[in-house]
């Protein structure tokens, strides 16, 4: 059986977190939704970092602090609240998000990996 998972898991290797997340979405919905919590809480934190803020503190007082910048508004940090609900809910309350919640959380983590690679070119 661990062969057979590494012959499997070789191939999706060089994916990021929401890549992998985006190809699990169909057969592992629920390790998509893990790896999609992970990712949305990392790609903030970058972002935060990205655009000169602290992200060392909670994920809430962090989303708080990015600045209206760019791709940012208050619009985008309210959705990422959202999120963050639903990656509470899975860590801490062991419940899955439903099919459209993990589309929402999948969806959002592509674009923020999107949007770090596009405020990494402008500032560099």
């Amino acid at each position: 059986m661990r062969l057979i998972a590494k012959n499997l898991a070789s191939r999706l290797k060089d994916l990021s977190h929401p890549q992998l997340a985006n190809a699990l979405r169909e057969v592992r919905p629920d390790l998509a939704a893990v790896i999609a919590c992970y990712a949305l809480e990392i790609l903030i934190r970058k972002l935060a970092v990205a655009y000169g803020a602290p992200s060392n503190d909670t994920l809430t007082e962090v989303i708080n602090e990015v600045p209206n910048h760019g791709c940012v508004d208050a619009l985008r940090k309210g959705n990422w609240k959202s999120l963050k609900k639903i990656r509470d809910n899975l860590f801490h309350q062991e419940r899955i998000p439903t099919g459209a919640k993990i589309d929402r959380l999948i969806n959002e983590v592509l674009l923020l990996e999107k949007d770090l690679k596009s405020a990494a070119a402008s500032m560099g």
